[in-house]
Order: structure tokens, then C-alpha cells, then sequence
């Protein structure tokens, strides 16, 4: 039997970000990384592959989470979250870099991750 064992940093980091994740996951307030915005993405594109047309209301679950995350990552390029609804804007949300530094919406979630890595290291 094999023996694992963890950095308490690592594991504490890991434990944070899955926190962090899951309690601002259907908040349309703040910001997101372009990063946690493709994850989100594939997440709610994989999970309707596989509910298909079966599980509706989970569907209505689905949805709100990803306008949700669509609105953050419109205020992290420095728009309000109504810009979500332009047609083929979400291909700009995939592929854009988000505003540097604090904007009206919050805090650089680029940032943020930066500052988790250089703490990582020391």
C-alpha cells in the first residue's frame, strides 16, 4: 500500500481555492479570471452533454451559474454584466485579458492568483 504525503501549504491551498470557488460560484458580483472562467465554461458545457434533456431543473441551475460567471468575467474586462448578452461576445470573454489592476467590479483576480504563488514559494 502506498503512502502519500502532502505539503500542509499545498493542501491548504488547495482546500482555500475549492472554497473560494464554491462560494462565489452563483454571486454575479466581482471578478473572475479569464483561467476560472474557462473551467467554469467546460464544467456547465460537459454537465449539459451529459444531464441532456432529462434533468430541466437542473438545467435552470446550470444556467444561472454560468450567467453568473459570464457577469464576473465581464467585470473583470471592466463592463457591466449585461454585455453577456452580445451575440458571439462570450468568444471575447474566453480569449481576452482582463482589466490590470482593481476596477470599479472588485480586485485583479490575476493578481490575487499571483499573490497565492508567491506565498506558494516562500
Amino acid at each position: 500500500m502506498m503512502s502519500y504525503k502532502f505539503k500542509t501549504n499545498s493542501m491548504q491551498d488547495i482546500l482555500t481555492t475549492i472554497f473560494k470557488t464554491l462560494k462565489g460560484f452563483f454571486s454575479f458580483r466581482g471578478r473572475i479570471s479569464r483561467k476560472e472562467f474557462i473551467m467554469s465554461f467546460l464544467t456547465v458545457f460537459l454537465s449539459f452533454c451529459m444531464l441532456g434533456s432529462r434533468f430541466f431543473l437542473l438545467w435552470i441551475v446550470l444556467f444561472w451559474f454560468l450567467f453568473a460567471q459570464r457577469a464576473k468575467r465581464c467585470h473583470d474586462l471592466g463592463h457591466n454584466g449585461w454585455w453577456q448578452f452580445i451575440p458571439l461576445y462570450e468568444l471575447w470573454l474566453l480569449c481576452a485579458k482582463g482589466q490590470v489592476g482593481k476596477n470599479e467590479y472588485g480586485e485583479d483576480p490575476q493578481a490575487l492568483e499571483e499573490d497565492l504563488s508567491s506565498q506558494k514559494e516562500d
